[in-house]
C-alpha cells in the first residue's frame, strides 16, 4: 500500500510509462494544439462533473502531460 502521495505519484508515473499512454495519445492527437482544442470536450457536464481539478487546470495538466515539444 503506498504511503505518501510522492510514492504514489511515481507508481502513477511508472505505470503511465509502461503502458506508452503518451505515445499512444500522439499516436491519435498530432500535436499539442489540437489535443488543447479538445480541452472544452474534457469537461462536458455528466463526464467531468465529479472532476477533482478546476477547468482552469486542465489545460496546465495537458501542456505537461505532452512532454517537451
Amino acid at each position: 500500500m503506498t504511503s505518501n502521495l510522492g510514492e504514489l505519484l511515481g507508481k502513477f508515473d511508472r505505470l503511465h510509462k509502461a503502458l506508452a499512454v503518451r505515445e499512444r495519445v500522439k499516436a491519435y492527437i498530432p500535436d499539442l494544439q489540437t489535443l488543447l482544442d479538445l480541452q472544452d470536450e474534457m469537461t462536458t457536464l455528466g463526464r467531468a462533473d465529479n472532476n477533482l481539478c478546476a477547468n482552469s487546470d486542465i489545460e496546465q495538466i495537458l501542456r505537461d502531460s505532452w512532454g517537451p515539444l
